[in-house]
């Protein structure tokens, strides 16, 4: 016979694996975003949106059309291109369906998990096309 302490440890370790599903099954806390624009070949840049403020950008050294593995937290893609002006786009976030699951599998421990990595969210669309306006 199992005793009580065994059954609360396995118990325990099963809700510790299932926990943060949407971390897990769901990308964790980013998401791979194909970007691409007309004409090809301008510069990726990513930042941060911060009280309506674009902060931490960073060049990725990659241009268009790629693929950029992005932060699910309020990011900003900015592309740049010589003779034209530079266009961004806020990624518009969604709700990532493995979250529900994981509140009915996980209880309040995954879904903290889940809120904590950003896994709560995901980027939809996941590929952006931009037009670059001539200067």
């Amino acid at each position: 016979m199992i005793s009580r302490f065994k059954l609360l440890v396995a118990l325990l370790l099963s809700i510790v694996v299932i926990a943060g599903c949407a971390t897990i099954a769901g990308g964790g806390s980013t998401q791979t975003v194909n970007l691409d624009s007309n004409p090809q070949g301008a510069e990726i840049f990513l930042g941060t949106l911060k009280n309506s403020e674009v902060v931490d950008l960073v060049n990725t050294g990659l241009t268009t059309p790629n693929s950029l593995e992005i932060p699910r937290k309020n990011a900003v893609v900015i592309l740049k291109k010589p003779g034209y002006k530079d266009t961004n786009v806020i990624l518009e976030k969604s709700v990532n369906g493995w979250f529900f699951g994981n509140i009915i599998i996980g209880g309040f421990i995954g879904s903290s998990i889940d809120s904590s990595t950003g896994a709560v969210s995901k980027y939809d669309p996941d590929a952006i096309f931009l037009e670059l306006v001539a200067e």
